[in-house]
């Protein structure tokens, strides 16, 4: 390989647990990419009791490489997405999870983009792997270019991720005190160094939703208790951490009570008085002083 085909090549990294039931049909689309400068897949296992492992082994062949690396000594997506990327042998990294299914052209799209960016987000699509009534509940949050945290940074989902090797080890990686939303708080370091970030529409990912109304809950309280956190990082004064902004956000799920009528309603509505609770709690932890951040245990 030459130098020229070394810097453009790709290291994609999927951090997985227990993931048996998903990890071939991404693997599948994976190892089906065409993207003429080569790569590799690293599989960076953290802890699995199924046999995770042993499929992505099995998809390890002469002409495409896939790695598996085990990450089980310290828990968490962050720190075997990190591992990862410190074993990659090329300058791009890709990212992506176990249980979604990237597009015909994701690697593509990645590579391109990185010809002129830094970092790089892509688009999610919800309706490939995902009820009608969940697909509806969301909306297409990428439909239109990154989603903004604070209306000021762009926000790079781990699940659909590239970047430049140099630029992740510069800014540290992800930080494993945060685990549901790690990729908004790499984003807000990302944003801090003046990298050029872009959205690239043609990287799609078919992403995967949670399954039940309690599931949807769950996640996104999750998600909620660190966005204060988060919102402090970026600007100590944020509008949206002030008691005013706060209140009006409520005025939603008290007008949209009607959702809850119907299968996407209620979705709709779990996954934003998730979002809502979880910030709360997590503004009240940041008042009081505490750095508390929620723990991924599965």
């Amino acid at each position: 390989m030459t130098g020229a085909q070394m810097d453009k090549a790709i290291s994609v990294v999927i951090a997985a647990k227990n993931s048996a039931d998903t990890l071939g049909e991404q693997l599948e689309a994976l190892v089906e990419q065409r993207w003429p400068y080569g790569g590799e897949i690293i599989v960076s296992d953290n802890g699995s009791t199924d046999e995770t492992p042993q499929i992505a082994a099995s998809y390890d062949a002469p002409d495409r490489r896939v790695i598996v690396l085990p990450t089980a000594e310290v828990a968490g997506a962050g720190y075997a997405r990190n591992r990862g990327a410190e074993v990659a042998s090329y300058n791009r990294l890709g990212f992506c999870d176990a249980d979604d299914v990237v597009g015909d052209s994701w690697v593509e799209a990645l590579g391109n983009a990185l010809d002129t960016a830094d970092a790089v987000g892509g688009s999610l699509d919800l309706d490939r792997l995902n009820s009608r009534a969940a697909a509806q509940s969301r909306g297409n949050w990428t439909a239109h270019g990154l989603p903004r945290l604070d209306g000021s940074v762009p926000v790079l989902s781990s699940c659909n991720l590239g970047i430049r090797r140099s630029l992740f080890e510069q800014v540290g990686g992800f930080d494993i005190s945060y685990t549901r939303s790690q990729d908004a708080e790499l984003s807000v370091r990302i944003h801090s160094t003046g990298a050029a970030t872009i959205y690239a529409e043609d990287a799609v990912v078919h992403y995967r939703m949670r399954s039940t109304v309690r599931e949807v809950f769950d996640q996104a309280y999750k998600w909620g208790q660190n966005e204060p956190r988060l919102l402090r990082q970026i600007d100590p004064a944020s509008a949206a951490l002030s008691p005013r902004s706060i209140a009006r956000s409520w005025l939603w799920l008290i007008t949209s009570l009607p959702l809850v009528t119907n299968e996407a309603g209620r979705f709709r509505y779990a996954y934003v008085l998730g979002k809502r609770l979880g910030f709360l709690h997590g503004a009240s932890r940041l008042e009081s002083g505490s750095q508390h951040v929620t723990r991924e245990t599965s």
